[in-house]
C-alpha cells in the first residue's frame, strides 16, 4: 500500500519526501520494508563513527520513512509508567516513584492527572514532562547529584531528538547535533546493558526489563536518522522548498479525520470523499476566523479539537 501512495503520487505530480506513522509497530514494519526493497539508496555514511543510514530512492528522489515526533514523546513518556519494566541507567533506575514524588512539590509544572490515574495519549502531559521548567525542578538543591539524576539524563537526551523537530528556532546543524546526541546515546546505553546480562546474571539484568521497550528504541533511532537525510534530501532534491521539520509528523491528518467525526461519526472512504469540502471550510474558519470558540472535550486524550458554539 505504501508503493501504491509513492506510484499515484509521482502520477500525480506531487513530489513526495516523506512517509510519516504514529509508530504502531505495523506501519514501522512496513516502512522498513519499503525503504530496504528499492534499487538505488540515497545513503550518508561515516566510517569514523559506523553511521549508515539510507533510504529508498523512488522515481529518482528518496523518500524518508518518518515517525510523528509527538507520538514518539508520548511514548518516551509512558515508558516510565510501565509496570513491567525498572529501567536501569547506569547505578540507578529510572522509575514512577521518581514523578510520584516530584508532582507533590509545590513549584512543579506538572499536573497529577499526569502522574496518577494518566492518559497514555496525553500530549500536555508529555510536554509537561519534558520541557524545561520541569528539568530545572530536578536540578534543584543539588539532588541531580543523587536521587534524580538518571531521570534527567533520560528527559534531556530524549527531549533534544525531539525538540530537534519541535523547535522553530534553531538552525541545521544544532538540530543534527541533537539528533546524534540521542542516537549515541541509546546505542551506549543498550551495550551498557548488554555488558551487565554477560557480567552479572539474566536475573538481575535483561534488555526486555531494563531498558526501553524495543519498538520504542527502533522509533528512537529511526527519528535520529530521519533528520539527518531530510537535511540532505533537502539540500539536495529539494533546495527550492522550505525545510519545516515541526510538520513532518501525523499530527495534521489526526487534525483533519478529527473534524471529520465531528461532523460523521463513521464514515467510509467515499463518504470521507463526499464531506472533504465541508471538512476543509470548517477547517478554514476554525482558524481564521475571529468567532468565539470553546474547547469541546472530555478526556485529554491526544490532540484537542476546537468546536464552535
Amino acid at each position: 500500500m505504501l508503493k501504491q501512495v509513492v506510484d499515484m503520487s509521482h502520477q500525480a505530480g506531487i513530489p513526495l519526501l516523506s512517509i510519516a506513522a504514529d509508530g504502531a509497530r505495523s506501519e514501522f514494519n512496513a516502512q522498513v520494508k519499503l525503504m530496504n526493497n528499492g534499487e538505488n539508496y540515497f545513503k550518508f555514511n561515516d566510517s569514523l563513527y559506523n553511521i549508515q543510514f539510507k533510504s529508498a530512492m523512488c522515481y529518482d528522489k528518496p523518500i524518508i520513512r518518518m515517525q510523528c515526533p509527538k507520538h514518539a514523546k508520548k511514548t518516551a513518556r509512558n515508558q516510565l509508567f510501565s509496570g513491567a519494566r525498572f529501567i536501569t541507567l547506569g547505578k540507578q533506575p529510572v522509575f514512577f516513584g521518581q514523578l510520584a514524588k516530584l508532582v507533590n512539590e509545590f513549584n512543579t509544572c506538572l499536573l497529577k492527572r499526569d502522574v496518577f490515574n494518566t492518559d497514555r495519549q496525553d500530549d500536555g502531559a508529555a510536554f509537561r514532562i519534558f520541557c524545561s521548567n520541569f528539568l530545572a525542578q530536578l536540578t534543584e538543591h543539588e539532588r541531580i547529584h543523587e536521587e534524580y539524576l538518571s531521570l534527567f539524563v533520560y528527559l534531556f537526551i530524549l527531549g533534544e531528538l525531539f525538540d530537534a523537530f519541535l523547535n522553530r528556532e534553531i538552525n541545521h546543524a544544532v538540530r543534527i547535533k541533537m539528533v546524534m546526541r540521542s542516537y549515541f546515546f541509546l546505542n551506549i546505553w543498550l551495550d551498557y546493558i548488554n555488558q551487565c546480562i554477560r557480567q552479572h546474571s539474566k536475573q538481575f539484568f535483561s534488555a526486555a526489563k531494563s531498558f526501553i521497550s524495543s519498538q520504542s528504541y527502533d522509533i528512537f533511532q529511526s527519528l535520529s536518522e530521519s533528520m539527518v537525510l531530510l537535511i540532505l534530501a533537502h539540500r539536495d532534491y529539494f533546495a527550492n522548498f522550505p525545510f519545516i521539520p515541526w510538520e513532518f509528523g501525523t499530527e495534521a491528518l489526526e487534525h483533519l479525520f478529527g473534524i471529520s467525526r465531528q461532523l460523521v461519526e463513521d464514515f467510509s472512504f467515499y463518504e470521507f470523499y463526499k464531506i472533504l469540502r465541508r471538512v476543509l471550510h470548517r477547517d478554514k474558519i476554525l482558524r481564521t476566523s475571529q468567532i468565539n470558540i470553546k474547547e469541546q472535550k472530555t478526556s485529554a486524550n491526544g490532540n484537542k479539537y476546537r468546536l464552535l458554539h
